[in-house]
């Protein structure tokens, strides 16, 4: 699990804390709106997402935004998520509360890497999609698998789920899967469980076509998902899922260990 919490960010908070209370309070002011306006940037910057859009007949991108609350051994963290997939590849940001960029993860058929832009360092390897999604939101699923509880079904998923069977997520379909799942009164996903991860729809959007709050539990840690904002079939560019676009010569190489110890993942 990922705490947002890495020695930059530690060292700006305490600057950001201590600052005001040497200076006069004009300063002071104009630290503040300088934070708030820092964190803002992020809100009104998320590539179009704006709203929850009805999930079409067939899905080949997605691009959401959602804040996640994790509780862990009574440690709380939020944080922000930013998730841009197609059928190849995928991005994900996380972001601590105010806005503040923490981790950018690409991963593609083949490769994986885990950017950590305020320490100007990296990872890049194979560890599978559910090990990223379960060592950064504390999900252990496949991102398609997280969707599908999204959007309550497995139908439309199929150029996204490539290998992945998404065949328990369609109701009246037998199959031996790992999930064991309850269904609402339309057939839709109301809640399931793979081995020790339980997870329950707690709210719908509006329309009830689209999950609002998902909730997750499992023996490390307990938390919520709330989806903010989420849009299907919008042109993703290919820049979207280049690390080399963050990567350059001054980012130093890290062992999967090094970057786990970095961002204090457990």
């Amino acid at each position: 699990m990922l705490i947002l919490t890495s020695p930059h960010f530690k060292k700006k908070v305490r600057q950001i804390i201590f600052f005001p209370i040497f200076f006069s309070p004009i300063i002071s002011y104009l630290s503040l709106v300088g934070l708030l306006l820092s964190g803002c940037s992020f809100f009104v910057n998320q590539r179009g997402l704006k709203e929850i859009s009805l999930p079409p007949a067939s899905i080949k991108t997605i691009s959401g935004y959602f804040s996640f609350r994790l509780d862990r051994d009574g440690s709380i963290v939020r944080g922000k998520a930013l998730l841009w997939l197609d059928s190849t590849s995928g991005r994900l940001e996380i972001r601590d509360p105010v806005g503040r960029l923490v981790l950018v993860s690409f991963w593609t058929k083949h490769l994986e890497w885990l950017i950590i832009p305020a320490e100007r360092a990296y990872w890049s390897g194979r560890q599978g999609q559910a090990k990223l999604m379960a060592e950064l939101i504390a999900i252990p699923l496949e991102p398609v698998e997280i969707i599908a509880w999204i959007i309550r079904e497995g139908k439309g998923l199929e150029t996204l789920a490539e290998s992945v069977r998404l065949d328990w997520a369609i109701k009246g379909r037998e199959v031996n899967s790992d999930w064991q799942v309850e269904w609402d009164e339309e057939g839709k996903l109301k809640k399931g469980c793979k081995g020790d991860l339980k997870i329950e729809i707690q709210e719908l959007t509006k329309n009830k076509n689209v999950t609002r709050l998902l909730s997750f539990s499992h023996p490390k840690v307990k938390g919520k998902l709330t989806v903010l904002a989420l849009n299907f079939n919008q042109p993703l560019l290919p820049d979207y899922f280049r690390a080399d676009k963050l990567i350059n010569s001054e980012y130093q190489a890290l062992s999967w260990e090094q970057i786990k110890s970095r961002l204090k993942i457990n």
